[in-house]
């Protein structure tokens, strides 16, 4: 019996050719099966791949091991082929002595027996299962193999007369083995280029900043210190991504050694993808965290660095830079040149029993596919680069607060895609960055359409040099940079252009980190409401009674007697009889109190006219109440002199000023405007504004419809507003859809309607009880001047009501006693009257009588029920006037 060697390992490179008559020898026909074989294999093993196709997988159930049907390729090009289920029910020692694997010499004992069993279908000569596994043999250490032994067999029978020269035979038997896991690990030979380097990486996530409204952020060291937390977390974190993703790396670059790959991969030219620099990178000791928390010292120390939030955003771009290598590595896998060697009589096919912790191929021969059926040459190019960027990242990583950063927009994918599809931040290097970012694209000769904020730096193209003059409908979303440390003014004016000129579909707003308001400017102006129109229909309301107020001041003025009709001495005699006000010095205070007036009228329209209710006034609110009891004081003097000189002065526009109209109104309306200005601003505090759009979210950005919200510091000693970091909302945040605001100068106005009081002269006869009363002649003067006196009770009484109700009562009890008196007398005068004057005389006098009646008693009830009738009384000396 002779071993059969590993064949790939001795190319048949020759074969005869067959002629005429030709004599042909063992070796030349062995030559022609040798040459056809080995291309074979060679078919198999290089263009299609090793390892197990499909099928060929274990089913154990502790007394019987069942390896189902399938097909499979070992590393020499040899075909396992199991066609049916086969059910395994006992172990026995395996016996190799005529095959003599060499995989297997290290797993010799002493006495050179193998620690291998081989599984056999029956209880004959060997151990049940049950009885097989015990304390030391244990089926999740056990990893079963399918194994061709394969040996030739010399055939010929010679005795010493003849031999039949049946020549050599080739015997190949598939059987299946039991190894332990460790002697398993003695005869594995991995390939150096396989993906199970996927498994051994681990997971990484970095933490959110969760910020809400218990949160005290009221100043920038509050905002870095929140942020610096979850930063130093997410560095820890990356410690082990980042040195496994080294280590996958070195295996990279093996694969690629063994893959053919020396300098170059050859459909890049070096200027495109050196991999020598890769190698060179990884010959060194490379520590790609050490180097990342060099990068970060500021940012992990305890001073207060610009742009925090674009650290954090730089380590959540590392991982997701770590995660996207880490995918593309998956089933890496593939055998261009994989060594004929490694198992090229026998396939791995598994643990007996599952092993979640352990990679799905550590114990299996996964299928190695050849390159050209799945292209993983170009995942191997792609994954180079890949790792090649997340060192490029770390290393030109920069966001000094010295560089001068203009403030661009930039389209971008979103944040959910891959890093590779998303616009290259400002705080790379893009020239260094570029070939890397985007695999893809860099092997169809497209690295300049990266979108970036440097776009116009490295790209000929007109839409990546200026990416907002076109078409952005594949973007949902848009990096915002510069803005950081510009001041809020700069920084607003600047975005707001942008959006307004390049028409980009989001909104952008402000918030103030401090608690102080008189420093908050909202971004957007408060639109008019109803209570700005309630307040500018009392101005207006106001403004229109102050000047028919002026207007009947002048109406006043203009009905006034002449100062030689109100000179006149029989009119002066019969004023002062009466002890009323002299009537020049009447005409006077009117004229006095009346310019006052005026002048008090020009003064409060145009305090009202400039009254804007705002917190922002840094001087105090106009005083109206105290301006209205100024005109009202001196509206009472004027209509006090001008009642005795003119007929309509008991319903002038002052004393309806006086009583009905009154600006506590305005003064309301414009605390309430006051208070909503000021809660509209306590809005605008970095804390309240989280409170009520809790699903603010940081990306560097805003997507598309949403809200970009900038965050702005106030400097404690300049009250400078710098821009410290940003959000943004998932939606417009809008007051409303369409302006809706109304400019009230373009309305027509449709004015009150003054009232024409009708102002007449009424000083020739002393008010209600004139000389032609009841058509009495003046001859009888004794008579006008008890009328005259009891009128001028009737007016005390009336004054006495409001001013003094106890002081009321004694006039009223005085007053209708002289009354009676004097109504006496005056009734033996006037009944020489015809009957017409006799029934208002009755009136009269049914009236005094009730009206006496009702002053015995000086109760509150009693002393309003009087006050009732003395206004009837004066309407019935009206009438009689008439």
């Amino acid at each position: 019996m002779q071993h059969i060697p590993v064949k790939l390992k001795a190319p048949k490179n020759s074969f005869n050719y067959f002629e005429d008559n030709q004599v042909l020898t063992a070796e030349q026909l062995n030559h022609v099966v040798q040459y056809f074989d080995y291309q074979e294999r060679l078919t198999r093993a290089r263009l299609l791949g090793v390892g197990i196709v499909c099928g060929l997988n274990i089913v154990f159930d502790r007394s019987s091991i069942t390896v189902t049907k399938g097909v499979g390729v070992t590393s020499d090009g040899d075909l396992v082929v199991l066609e049916a289920d086969k059910v395994l029910v006992a172990a026995r020692q395996l016996d190799d002595s005529k095959a003599n694997y060499p995989a297997f010499e290290k797993l010799k004992n002493d006495d050179g027996t193998l620690r291998l069993s081989e599984l056999v279908e029956s209880n004959d000569g060997a151990t049940g299962l049950p009885d097989f596994f015990n304390e030391n043999n244990q089926p999740q250490n056990t990893v079963v193999l399918a194994y061709l032994s394969q040996y030739t067999i010399d055939t010929d029978q010679c005795s010493a007369d003849e031999c039949e020269n049946k020549g050599l035979v080739h015997h190949s038997e598939l059987k299946f083995l039991a190894i332990s896991k460790s002697d398993y690990d003695l005869i594995d030979d991995d390939s150096a280029c396989c993906g199970d380097e996927y498994f051994s990486m681990p997971e990484v996530s970095i933490p959110r900043v969760l910020l809400n409204e218990n949160d005290s952020v009221f100043s920038y060291a509050d905002f870095v210190t929140a942020y610096r937390k979850q930063i130093i977390e997410g560095v820890g974190e990356l410690q082990q991504p980042l040195t496994a993703a080294i280590k996958a790396a070195r295996t990279l670059s093996a694969c690629m050694m063994e893959s053919g790959v020396v300098k170059s991969i050859p459909r890049l030219s070096i200027s495109r993808l050196d991999i020598a620099d890769f190698r060179d990178r990884l010959s060194v000791n490379t520590d790609l965290h050490a180097q990342l928390k060099n990068q970060l010292g500021d940012a992990l120390g305890n001073g207060t660095p610009a742009g925090i939030q674009y650290v954090y955003d730089f380590i959540k771009e590392l991982a997701d830079a770590y995660n996207e290598f880490k995918e593309k590595i998956y089933e890496l896998c593939h055998s261009c040149c994989y060594d004929a060697a490694a198992f090229p009589k026998h396939l791995a096919l598994g643990l007996l029993v599952e092993d979640d912790t352990v990679t799905p191929c550590a114990y299996r021969h996964c299928f190695l596919e050849s390159p050209i059926l799945n292209h993983k040459d170009d995942q191997l190019q792609e994954a180079v680069m890949l790792y090649m960027r997340l060192v490029q990242m770390v290393n030109t990583f920069n966001i000094s607060s010295g560089r001068a950063v203009a403030i661009k927009v930039t389209p971008s994918k979103g944040i959910a895609g891959e890093l590779s599809s998303r616009a290259i931040p400002y705080y790379y290097n893009a020239s260094t960055l570029l070939k890397n970012w985007n695999p893809q694209k860099t092997f169809r000769r497209k690295e300049q359409t990266n979108l970036g904020y440097a776009g116009d730096s490295y790209s000929s193209h007109k839409h990546i040099k200026e990416p907002l003059r076109y078409n952005t409908d594949e973007h949902d979303f848009f990096r915002i940079e510069g803005h950081i440390g510009k001041t809020y003014e700069e920084a607003f004016r600047i975005i707001e252009q942008l959006r307004k000129q390049f028409d980009l579909p989001f909104e952008v707003t402000a918030v103030q980190l401090q608690r102080e308001r008189r420093t908050i400017i909202p971004p957007k102006i408060r639109k008019k409401n109803w209570y700005d129109l309630f307040l500018e229909r009392e101005k207006f309301g106001w403004s229109h009674q102050l000047d028919h107020i002026k207007d009947y001041g002048d109406k006043v003025i203009g009905g006034l007697p002449t100062v030689a009709e109100v000179s006149a001495p029989d009119l002066r005699k019969k004023y002062n009889t009466v002890q009323f006000q002299d009537p020049v010095q009447a005409r006077t205070n009117v004229e006095t109190k009346k310019a006052e007036m005026q002048a008090t009228v020009t003064n409060t329209k145009t305090m009202i006219a400039a009254y804007i209710p705002t917190a922002e006034n840094e001087e105090p609110a106009p005083d109206f109440v105290a301006t209205h009891q100024q005109m009202t004081n001196i509206g009472a003097s004027f209509n006090k002199s001008a009642k005795l000189l003119l007929e309509s002065s008991l319903h002038s526009p002052v004393s309806n000023m006086a009583v009905l109209d009154h600006p506590y109104i305005i003064d309301w309306i414009g605390s309430y405007i006051v208070n909503t200005e000021n809660k509209i601003k306590d809005g605008y505090i970095f804390s309240n504004f989280l409170k009520h759009n809790q699903s603010m979210l940081h990306n560097a950005g805003v997507c598309r419809g949403g809200t970009f919200v900038l965050v702005y510091d106030v400097s404690a000693t300049n009250r400078t507003k710098t821009i410290v970091g940003d959000f943004y909302l998932p939606y417009i945040c809008k007051e409303d859809l369409v302006d809706a605001e109304v400019d009230p100068g373009k309305v027509p106005v449709r004015p009150f309607q003054p009232i024409d009081v009708g102002v007449i002269k009424d000083f020739i006869k002393v008010p209600f009880l004139n000389n032609d009363l009841l058509n009495i002649k003046d001859t009888v003067d004794g008579v006008n001047i008890k009328v005259a006196s009891m009128a001028n009770e009737v007016i005390n009484v009336r004054e006495g009501i409001v001013k003094n109700v106890e002081s009321m009562v004694k006039n009223y009890q005085t007053t209708f006693g002289n009354i009676t008196e004097t109504y006496t007398a005056f009734l033996g005068d006037v009944v020489k009257l015809d009957k017409t004057k006799a029934t208002a005389v009755a009136g009269i006098d049914n009236l005094m009588n009730v009206s006496a009646e009702t002053f015995k008693d000086a109760s509150p009830e009693r002393i309003k029920l009087a006050a009732e009738k003395v206004k009837e009384l004066q309407t019935i000396i009206t009438r009689l006037q008439r």
